[in-house]
Formats: structure tokens, C-alpha cells, sequence
């Protein structure tokens, strides 16, 4: 009786979804669809659209080239549904590993779901123009900041 108490029992399911399976060995997908919005920012779906799929470990390649410049930053929002701003549904800003930002420049931006999480994702690049009295004003703010003075 004592043995039988003692006894772990482990039970494993034959099929099991997640990163167990084929379905976290990702892909890649290129997009170059999206818009500028403000002049300032580009997106891939208005916050009231459809959102991408965002499977596990895909890699979105957005072609960000509409903006013409280096972008300033990256916002990534997720959500389980592909259209999260109706019903009772809901998206959140990505952190962690479910949105890597990397391979930033002035004509794209690469974005990997590395979760095995299944998402939908929106992406914002922000880019703003600088008038040139704000540009002379940095240049000038950073050249006394130098230890030379600027010299």
C-alpha cells in the first residue's frame, strides 16, 4: 500500500498543439501594402481593420519606404482576434517575445512573433520631419555638449 501512495503517474497526450508540433517552425512574409499616416508615420491597417495574421515565429519583412526616412520608432500591438476593435474583443502593445523589432532602416522593418503564440499584429512606424530651425537647434544644442566645446 505504501508503494501505490508513493506512485507518480505521468500522463503524456499523443498529439499536442503548441511548439511541440510543426506549427512553431515559422515562416517569413514580405508586405509593402500599408499607408502613411500624418506624414509622419506609416502603418500596415488602420486601428479599426483587419490586422495580420501573426502565427508563431513568423517574420513579417513591412516595406516602410513611403516614410523616406529613418524611423524614430517601432509600436507593435497584438491581439488574439484579427479585428480586435469589435465586439467584447481586445489588443495590447507586444513586448517581450512577441513582437522583435530588428533590421530597422530607412525602407523596412523586420518583426518576428518568437512565441508560439498565434496573433494578429499591427505595426506604427513614427518618422517625424524635422523643420530645419529644429534641426540647426539640435546640431547646435549637441555641438556644445562636446568636450571641446564644439571646436
Amino acid at each position: 500500500m505504501a508503494a501505490a501512495l508513493g506512485a507518480v503517474v505521468v500522463v503524456v497526450p499523443l498529439s499536442t498543439g503548441g511548439c511541440f508540433t510543426n506549427a512553431c517552425d515559422g515562416d517569413f512574409q514580405a508586405f509593402s501594402g500599408g499607408s502613411v499616416v500624418d506624414g509622419d508615420g506609416w502603418q500596415t491597417t488602420p486601428l479599426s481593420g483587419e490586422w495580420l495574421s501573426f502565427p508563431a515565429k513568423r517574420t513579417w519583412r513591412f516595406d516602410t519606404s513611403a516614410l523616406g526616412r529613418m524611423p524614430s520608432e517601432v509600436l507593435v500591438w497584438v491581439s488574439t482576434v484579427s479585428n480586435p476593435n469589435e465586439g467584447n474583443a481586445s489588443f495590447t502593445m507586444a513586448s517581450g517575445n512577441l513582437a522583435l523589432v530588428h533590421n530597422v532602416s530607412a525602407t523596412e522593418v523586420f518583426v518576428t512573433n518568437d512565441s508560439c503564440a498565434e496573433m494578429f499584429v499591427r505595426v506604427l512606424v513614427r518618422a517625424p520631419l524635422l523643420s530645419p530651425a529644429s534641426a540647426d537647434a539640435s546640431v547646435a544644442s549637441d555641438a556644445s555638449l562636446a568636450p571641446d566645446g564644439g571646436t
